[in-house]
């Protein structure tokens, strides 16, 4: 008992049960369904796209703007995210990968269908976090990219409404192992996940002209669901392997978006977008279960805003576009079920009860000991980019941006071109 104890220490300490935006295994503990826009022009404008009118990105991010494309579109672009830092100071590495490539075009006045491919997240992280109180050490690592492939379709019925449908088939990728290390000995925890997963998701979107110079942009975009090999395994304890090994289920939050764009005479565009971030739907793929219960979920959800503006300078043969936009990032506490004022962490091993009491797993016990977390709320963060566009006047374009803030920058490059 006073082994499980100090191992129960050692798992709290490693931030096995952490902020909610993220999975609560200290595997993925810097692991967070953060689907940045990868498309050069969307990032620019701090990913406010959702009532932004003729763009070909809106395949993604709004089917239902399509039907607004004055030509067709074909854009590509690579995204480069550099070193970074998270919060529990785990190293974000440097990669190099697609950003985001697609098509779009209007079949008629009131029919547009578009096609994408994108790379939202794709990220390596190494962690080493010192365990003073038991003297161990947590190591890890952890490589994860998202990629997903898509085909929306848009119509038009009346002149000023469009609404648009996309369906999208999502694939994650893992690869990692962590290990927590005491001072002396054989290794406490052990978790490794390799393999992969596809999911298919569906999602809607409505783009009203409530004047020539307001659009307004309403879009509901699905999570997907994933089942990843994963191991787990405490040395040195009668049950070898933590609940079984088997599929660990890993899921992305689905977001409903509203935005609202103003045109701002023919030079100026300025745009604004809300996120509902459904961080709830999120599964804890390390879950221990009591019998006849049910998997831990997040209960919170965000709300994070997204600003952008756009400044267009033509001149004889071409017109170059400058742009700027903040996102914001919120980070919300995890709430578990049950009372919100359950007694602190035993310290000491509990006293053995009076009747027999039900078998349980090494893990299940430990979790048993956790207090309950009313749901809450941390401060967030703000994330900025700036970036340009040339634009010929045989419809080339060729786009950068910068994006900068929390956990490091990344560099967007590409082109479009318009036919």
């Amino acid at each position: 008992m006073a082994r499980r104890t100090a191992l129960f220490v050692a798992l709290l300490s490693t931030g096995i049960f952490a902020r909610a935006a993220e999975a609560q295994d200290v595997f993925y503990r810097s692991w967070r369904w953060v689907k940045e826009t990868s498309a050069a022009r969307a990032a620019g404008l701090g990913g406010a796209m959702t009532a932004v009118p003729d763009d070909a990105s809106g395949a993604e991010s709004n089917p239902a703007a399509l039907t607004t494309l004055v030509k067709s579109e074909l854009l590509g672009n690579v995204l480069n995210r550099r070193n970074g830092t998270t919060t529990e100071g785990d190293a974000l590495r440097a990669r190099t990968g697609m950003g985001f490539v697609g098509l779009g075009g209007r079949l008629s006045s009131h029919w547009a269908v578009g096609v994408y491919v994108v790379e939202p997240q794709a990220v390596r992280i190494e962690s080493a976090t010192s365990l003073m109180r038991e003297g161990s050490t947590g190591t890890g690592r952890v490589e994860g990219t998202l990629t997903e492939a898509g085909a929306s379709a848009a119509w038009r019925p009346v002149s000023r409404l469009h609404v648009g449908v996309r369906l999208a088939a999502t694939r994650l990728t893992l690869d990692g192992s962590y290990r927590l290390q005491p001072a002396s000995g054989s290794s406490v925890l052990e978790v490794e996940t390799a393999g992969g997963a596809t999911s298919l998701t569906a999602g809607i979107g409505i783009l009203y002209e409530a004047s020539p110079r307001v659009r307004l942009g309403l879009a509901r975009l699905g999570g997907a669901r994933f089942e990843i090999p994963r191991t787990a395994r405490l040395n040195g304890l009668p049950e070898q392997a933590l609940d079984g090994d088997g599929p660990s289920v890993v899921r992305e939050p689905s977001v409903v978006s509203a935005g609202v764009a103003l045109l701002a005479g023919t030079r100026l565009l300025l745009t604004g977008q809300l996120d509902y971030v459904r961080y709830g739907e999120i599964q804890t793929p390390f879950a221990s279960l009591a019998p006849g219960g049910s998997l831990p979920r997040f209960a919170v959800f965000a709300w994070e805003p997204r600003v952008g503006i756009e400044l267009s300078l033509p001149f004889s043969s071409m017109s170059i576009q400058l742009r700027a936009g903040l996102s914001g990032r919120s980070s919300a506490g995890a709430e578990r079920s049950g009372a919100a004022d359950a007694a602190p962490v035993p310290t000491a091993p509990p006293v053995p009860p009076l009747a027999p009491a039900p078998i349980r797993t090494a893990l299940q016990e430990i979790t048993a000991a956790l207090p309950e977390t009313p749901r809450g709320k941390e401060t967030g963060s703000l994330r900025g980019a700036v970036g340009g566009s040339l634009v010929t006047a045989k419809g080339l374009r060729l786009d950068l941006a910068v994006r900068f803030g929390a956990e490091g920058a990344s560099v967007l490059a590409g082109t479009a071109i318009r036919f």
